[in-house]
């Protein structure tokens, strides 16, 4: 799980763990003292360095009953106010009360509120510049150094060209905002299945970008031949899960210690979808 962060090194930081998980279509998320498992928390939500709400966090999360943190009622919500909803960015953070300088981990959070104009299409070489900005940001937003450079990021769309291939952009306001890529790994016994990678920035979610990207991608994998798509995902990440079973993904599994998160080895659930069990001769597994 996840410790707080703390400007000012407070001792008291050490014990109490949380994370803002969330700020579409409510900003949520968790925290609790581990030295003292029956105090509930006051959170207070913060935008633009603005004071909005305060609240006990006492809502029942069964993902971290399961974590083994005391009883689970450690989990918060707020409703975003009409403030944010000008189509304009904005900084959003969960501090705790008496400890100003202690704010969870995941805090701040970038958040646009904005009428839907998006587009998702094919990756282009045209686009090297946009996606190594997008990986990179997703980079940072999982806790992890910058890694992409303009040069990579034109090879990686140029590996997308080959046949079975499939990688889409969602663009907003001339930005990238977020990736699907589906790729064929390999040839003869393996050359009908996709493994699916998909991000779209924090700050974008919760306005159906992911949907897109996702009836795009797939719609474009079926037409080429693949008949099975599969992915990981992180067993927390519930609205990720949720997406994915939209789509007919089902859980097939754990892949124990798949992923590591910049501290600790974490578990994976993997997940696959099943175009049909009727194999198209006319499609060869290359």
């Amino acid at each position: 799980m996840h410790a707080v962060t703390s400007s000012s090194q407070d001792t008291r930081s050490s014990d109490i763990v949380g994370y803002l998980d969330s700020v579409t279509p409510t900003v949520s998320g968790w925290v609790c003292d581990t030295q003292a498992l029956s105090r509930r928390l006051r959170v207070r939500l913060v935008i633009d360095d603005t004071i909005q709400d305060e609240k006990v966090a006492n809502v029942f999360r069964r993902d971290v009953a399961n974590a083994q943190f005391g009883d689970g009622q450690y989990g918060f919500e707020f409703s975003l106010p009409a403030c944010v909803l000008d189509n304009n960015e904005h900084w959003i953070a969960v501090e705790i009360v008496g400890s100003p300088d202690v704010l969870l981990q995941g805090s701040p959070r970038q958040y646009v509120s904005f009428d839907i104009v998006s587009q998702v299409r094919v990756a282009t070489v045209d686009d090297k510049e946009q996606l190594s900005a997008l990986l990179n940001a997703t980079d940072i937003e999982a806790g992890f150094e910058p890694s992409s450079n303009i040069t990579q990021a034109h090879q990686l769309i140029a590996r997308f060209t080959r046949p079975k291939n499939v990688f889409y952009l969602a663009w907003v306001k001339n930005r990238t905002i977020g990736y699907i890529m589906i790729s064929c790994p390999g040839d003869g016994p393996h050359g009908h299945v996709g493994v699916l990678r998909i991000s779209v920035l924090a700050a974008y979610r919760g306005h159906k970008i992911g949907t897109s990207l996702m009836e795009q991608a797939l719609q474009s994998a079926k037409e080429s031949g693949l008949r099975r798509i599969e992915l990981c995902v992180d067993p927390n990440n519930e609205s990720a899960i949720r997406l994915y079973k939209k789509f007919g993904f089902e859980v097939e599994g754990v892949k124990r210690h798949f992923y590591f998160d910049g501290k600790q080895d974490k578990d994976m659930l993997a997940m696959a979808h099943l175009f049909s069990s009727q194999i198209d001769r006319d499609v060869p597994n290359r």
